[in-house]
């Protein structure tokens, strides 16, 4: 099902792409149709709806209800209401099913084969050829060349027309087309026959209602009483007309109880619509819970209220043919994102809607809806429809991905078809497509098979950027500002030192309390080495009663072991050598303070010598476990322990990535000790310094201070630098490395090699390689740059041989015979000899540092050379060949929107209604804005911009090995790209403050970027707050922290 999702998509986003590039290039208002094109485009689609109706699975429950109906229609159309089983259909669908169940009778089908499917489904298969049909015959009156065909295209070849009515087997195609029917009569010399069509659509499924204000509203906007009386008794004839023969059986109030029961059949806030409620977390929830003082129930009315509203507001004050369609299409998506008791293919109606407004108004946004709503559409089908065929369970759960994403594009939709809807409605304005008539003939086709040129796009034309004084005062500023912030609670010093472990599986101690005391919990704090103690615990009467085995695992970290008992002492024994312990205390419920305890020996002796380190340190017990400020939190359990192993020559216990992130932080411990603020600090320093990275990486690229000063704020208030570099691991190095390796590289593209002159040259590609090779050396995700480097080197090459080229050429026309002096040594020495430095740059020196790094290693006793290249075997097969999964694992696609953070910390032992977490996820105002803004850079690389293509290269080909593999992968792993995005970011501040627009409004931006770090800060932090105030913090359903 998804290579078909997949597939069918591929087409349809090609098929746009070449009406874009036609559009473009104004090929196809001049293009004349062949008479028989539309047949053509109909008799395809009907041919592989056919064959996809008869080959591919469809919705079970659905296909098999209307089966049944059809058969239960056959015997007795009138009575089928009678009957104990589920039906919530209005009567109009029951005359075509009836239809349905005798042909299949007269075949002699009994259920379930291939033929039957395809009779259920060909209804709204032929609904489809006939809606697109019609749009096609609009269109030739509106429209110029092949404009009507491609539209019918667009329509009969859109996957999310095929998958509801030829895979799915719903019946919703067959209701737009009565819609279709209805509203293109308004417009005919008889519009009062409207009435029939859509008294129809009504009684086929009951959203048919949704269409009725629509008609009232442009019944009344015309002032024409007759019209309007005609076209209600039509509709009301035509409705007793299908009702009436059903009445006589069922009763006269029979089809208002048809509608309320099926109304309140599904009491559900969202049954799978990616919609508001859904991206609040609420699908499948009761809405008769409580959101927000008032019952979802209670929220959807108002909602709907709300659209009513407006739509009354619209259709009064807009004019023109579209806006009947305009408003339809407001009050179909207000329904649907706001209602409550929506289905996944209830939005289904906007694509024809979005059609009809595209052919009357040319409007290019209604293109662009009709292609976003598709994809959301299609994308929401075809998710409930995989889990139906898989599972046998359509339900989606609300913390999905996909769920989540996909209402967030259906918000944003909304949102901006709700102002797209005022301007061209109420307004007057547009944004046509060039649609005229073209005399001239087609010169060039599409780009992929266009016979001339493309213009060469503008060259950048690059500036050498000095730091002035100004620059040098914000970027201390800015660093120190952070540093500030940052260093608070970091961590503390008050971390046992000294330690006791075990020499045997019979070696242990007594503890002494000297009195009976009621105990409630003993707290220790682990080392290096994990195993587990048997415990007893001393009775009344002077004899040892087990207890639980208290387990000695992680690193570095304050454990709770309850107890719960009234006694004078414990005996502890280990089940091995060993098993270490750093320090140990009793403590009764009084929190404050530990019990006064004494270690003896096993025999009752006095205790001697490391014994007594397990009570040297009292002073700084503590009854709270896993507090971050004095033990290690997530993956600090391995990289701080192997920093530790590194400065005391001991084997590594973490060896899946490269050393020299773990040398970094044992340069901290070090300098620090071995405490929670040594093996963070360096990290914390490390995100410090990427703040003026960022700042002269900004202006590099976009020449002002102004612009340096934004690259460097948003890494400033970042969510995820902020929680990332206060944490013991390896990916703030890793990030650091990657952006200085571009930044040096961003030099050597930004300007001519043959300009600055050889050596010069050289010097940015040798900074580059240098800090590849430590990137290479901290993680190997950071290998993934090189890639992006090599991209960004060899298009600087390839320009500046074209350059060489033009000026070659010119030499040979200057009868004067003045040439460039680099001319001649351009091919020696700034290709070849510039490519052999790249060699030993990217290749021989990082390969170097590699090797250099694992001196730690080589230090342990016993550890040789051929140990290191088995390291890097066992490290490729660890990483290739991982299958675990992880609670807090993401997919790729997900990173930018933030859909899963990573949660880190989890506060223990805090009173009552009070939280401390830690969860690492970007800033929304940044993340969210960077998701556009990355798509303005990639328009702006291919439009020439220099800096705008380092940005980009740097994200694709960073990001393109994550698409491609299949282990777990977290949104960390996003980090190293974070920088580039911001960039992005940056860039479209710029354009905005070029174009004359107030700065008032990139002020605004960046107040916004600071609130929300400020919002947020509790949860990147470990701050103490309300747990409903992390609650709040909770946007997304999929946000836990």
């Amino acid at each position: 099902m998804k290579i078909i999702a997949i597939i069918s998509y591929l087409i349809f986003f090609m098929g746009a792409v070449g009406i874009y590039y036609l559009d473009r290039k104004k090929s196809v208002a001049g293009t004349k149709i062949a008479p028989d094109a539309i047949r053509w485009v109909l008799l395809t689609g009907l041919i592989i709806r056919i064959i996809l109706a008869m080959t591919v699975e469809s919705f079970s429950t659905d296909i098999n209800l209307f089966q049944f109906w059809s058969q239960r229609a056959a015997e007795g159309l009138f009575k089928i209401y009678q009957g104990d089983y589920f039906l919530d259909y209005p009567p109009s669908y029951l005359y075509v099913l009836f239809i349905i169940g005798k042909i299949a009778g007269f075949l002699g089908l009994t259920g379930g084969e291939p033929l039957y499917i395809l009779l259920l489904k060909m209804p709204s298969i032929l609904a489809d050829l006939i809606t697109a049909y019609l749009l096609y015959r609009l269109a030739k009156k509106k429209l110029p060349g092949i404009w009507p065909i491609l539209v019918s295209i667009i329509y009969v070849f859109n996957p999310a027309v095929i998958i509801n009515s030829t895979i799915w087997g719903q019946v919703d195609s067959f209701l737009v087309m009565f819609f279709a029917l209805g509203l293109f009569l308004m417009e005919s010399r008889k519009p009062e026959l409207a009435g029939l069509p859509l008294a129809i659509a009504v009684l086929i499924k009951p959203q048919g209602l949704i269409i009725l204000p629509i008609i009232l509203f442009e019944l009344l906007k015309r002032k024409d009483w007759k019209i309007l009386l005609k076209t209600a008794a039509y509709g009301i004839g035509t409705a007793i007309v299908i009702i009436l023969p059903f009445a006589i059986v069922e009763g006269p109030a029979w089809i208002f109880s048809l509608y309320l029961s099926t109304a309140d059949g599904y009491k559900y806030v969202s049954l799978n619509a990616f919609n508001f409620f859904s991206l609040i977390g609420a699908n499948l929830k009761p809405d008769s819970e409580t959101f927000l003082f008032f019952s979802y129930k209670v929220w959807g009315a108002l909602f709907i209220m709300a659209t009513i509203i407006y739509s009354v507001i619209l259709h009064w004050k807009g004019k023109g043919a579209h806006l009947k369609y305009v408003n339809a299409l407001v009050i179909f998506m207000g329904v649907f994102m706001l209602s409550t008791r929506m289905h996944e293919r209830y939005l289904f109606p906007a694509l024809f809607f979005l059609a009809v407004i595209l052919i009357l108004k040319k409007d290019k946004w209604s293109l662009v809806f009709y292609g976003v709503a598709s994809f959301t559409i299609f994308t929401n089908t075809i998710a409930v429809l995989d889990r139906q065929i898989k599972y046998d369970y359509p339900h989606v759960s609300p913390d999905d991905p996909v769920l989540i994403f996909i209402s967030l594009i259906n918000v944003i939709l909304f949102i901006a078809v709700l102002i797209w809807s005022w301007r061209i409605a109420v307004q007057g304005k547009a944004d046509p497509m060039d649609m005229r008539e073209s005399e001239s003939v087609i010169q060039d086709g599409p780009l992929w098979f266009s016979t001339g040129k493309r213009a060469k796009p503008q060259e950048e034309e690059y500036t050498a950027f000095i730091v002035n004084k100004k620059d040098v005062i914000t970027m201390t500023v800015m660093t120190v500002v952070y540093l500030a912030v940052a260093l608070i609670n970091l961590g503390s010093f008050d971390v046992p030192q000294t330690e006791w472990a075990s020499s045997s599986n019979k070696d242990g101690f007594l503890i002494d309390l000297e009195s009976e005391q009621q105990v409630s919990r003993i707290t220790f704090y682990s080392g290096l080495g994990e195993g587990t103690y048997k415990v007893w615990y001393m009775d009344s009467e002077g004899a040892y009663q087990s207890l639980e085995n208290l387990e000695v695992d992680d690193f570095y970290k304050w454990h709770a072991y309850e107890v719960s008992q009234k006694t004078s002492g414990f005996k502890i024994r280990a089940d091995k050598s060993g098993v270490m312990l750093k320090e140990i205390a009793v403590f009764t419920d009084l929190e404050d303070k530990a019990l006064p305890i004494q270690i003896r020996n096993l025999d009752g002796t006095q205790a001697e010598g490391e014994l007594l380190n397990l009570v040297d340190e009292q002073d700084i017990a503590q009854y709270r476990e896993r507090d971050l400020m004095t033990s290690t939190y997530f993956d600090e359990i391995y990289h701080p322990r192997t920093a530790y192993e590194h400065l005391n020559r001991i084997k590594p216990y973490e060896w899946t990535h490269p050393p020299l992130g773990k040398i970094l932080i044992a340069v901290g411990i070090g300098t620090f000790g071995m405490n929670t603020f040594g093996w963070r600090i360096i990290g914390t320093l490390v995100g410090a310094l990427m703040i003026p990275i960022m700042y002269l990486f900004g202006k590099k690229l976009f020449k002002k201070s102004f612009y340096g000063f934004c690259a460097a704020f948003l890494m400033m208030f970042d969510l995820m630098h902020f929680a990332q570099t206060r944490l013991a691991t390896i990916d703030s190095y890793t990030t650091f490395f990657v952006m200085l390796m571009y930044y040096f590289m961003a030099d050597y593209y930004l300007q001519k090699s043959y300009q600055k002159g050889f050596y010069s040259s050289l010097v940015p590609l040798f900074l580059s390689g240098l800090f590849f090779g430590l990137g290479a050396a901290t993680k190997w995700s950071a290998i993934y740059g090189a890639l992006g480097l090599a991209v960004i080197f060899f298009t600087a090459k390839y320009k500046e041989y074209g350059d060489y080229k033009a000026a070659k050429i010119q030499a040979v026309s200057d009868d004067s015979g003045n040439s460039p002096a680099w001319l001649k040594k351009f091919i020696p020495d700034y290709m070849w000899k510039t490519m052999v430095y790249c060699v030993l740059f990217f290749i021989i020196i990082p390969g170097a540092i590699y090797l250099l790094s694992y001196i730690p290693y080589l230090l342990v006793p016993g550890m040789k050379f051929s140990d290191i290249i088995d390291y890097q075997g066992s490290m490729y097969r660890y990483h290739s060949r991982l299958e675990s999964t992880h609670d807090f694992q993401s997919q790729w696609w997900t990173w930018p929107l933030m859909i899963r953070p990573i949660w880190y910390y989890q506060g223990r032992d805090l009173p009552a209604g009070m939280a401390s977490t830690i969860a690492s996820f970007g800033n929304p105002a940044v993340w969210w804005a960077a998701i556009p803004a990355f798509f303005i850079a990639v328009r702006a690389a291919w439009k020439g911009s220099k800096s705008m293509f380092i940005v980009v290269i740097a994200v694709i080909t960073q990001m393109l090995p994550w698409m491609l593999i299949s282990r777990s992968s977290f949104i960390y792993h996003f980090f190293p790209m974070v920088p580039f995005m911001m960039l992005a970011v940056v860039y479209v501040i710029k354009q905005w403050i070029e174009k004359g627009r107030s700065r008032k409004v990139v002020y605004g931006y960046l107040g916004l970027v600071l609130a929300l770090f400020i919002l947020f800060y509790p949860a990147v932090s470990g701050l103490i707050v309300p747990e409903t105030y992390i609650r709040f913090l909770r946007w997304l359903p999929s946000w836990y922290f």
